[in-house]
This record gives C-alpha cells, structure tokens and sequence, in this order.
C-alpha cells in the first residue's frame, strides 16, 4: 500500500491471502480489540485490569526466567482472581470461531 492509501487494493488482498494459505502455520497477532469482543476485559482504558490496580511490575519475564516452576506456580495459584474469570466465560468472535473451521487451526491465544 501506499503512504496516501486508506485501504489495501484487491490485488494486495489477494496477494495477501496467497501468503497466508501456502504458509505452513500463518499467526495472526491482534490488539486487544479481540480480547474486549470475547468477554475478556482489556488491561488498559475503562474497565481494565491495570486502570482499576495499576500497572504490574514490567520484569516479569526476569522473575520467570530466574525460576519457572515458582513462577507458574504462583500464577496458577490465583486462578479465581479477576483476570482468570473473564477468561472462562469468554466466547470466540464469529471471526474466530470461522478461523477455527480451518484445518490449519493450531491455537489461539488472546
């Protein structure tokens, strides 16, 4: 696409779509917007996680790599807390649940 354009054209959907279905294992990252469409409230803005307690510590991923286990550990432990609840109540997009169909589905993680 062009800096001037709004929309992709045909030709770059289509182009798109050939990457995508000769790949072996196409991902697909999204914004939190597929999160807040399931059920599953966003980590920022209204209603969010972080508004509501404030940001969490940014090392965590030191915290994990210093000692797995204690890390899955502790996070598994609190799975009635405010983020595991909306997680099992969240239902697939129409979006998702179509991409599901695909044969080529391996996993979703929102």
């Amino acid at each position: 696409m062009t800096d001037q354009a709004q929309r992709a054209t045909d030709r770059e959907i289509e182009a798109a779509a050939e990457i995508i279905l000769k790949a072996g294992y196409p991902i697909a990252l999204t914004g939190a917007g597929m999160s807040v469409e399931s059920g599953i409230p966003p980590f920022r803005g209204p209603g969010g996680l972080w508004t509501k307690y404030g940001e969490p510590p940014m090392n965590g991923f030191q915290i994990f790599l210093s000692d797995p286990k204690k890390a899955w550990q502790e996070r598994l432990s609190r799975r009635n807390d405010e983020l595991y609840a909306p997680l099992r109540k969240a239902k697939p997009t129409p979006d998702i649940s179509r991409s599901r169909s695909s044969k080529r589905w391996a996993c979703c993680v929102s």
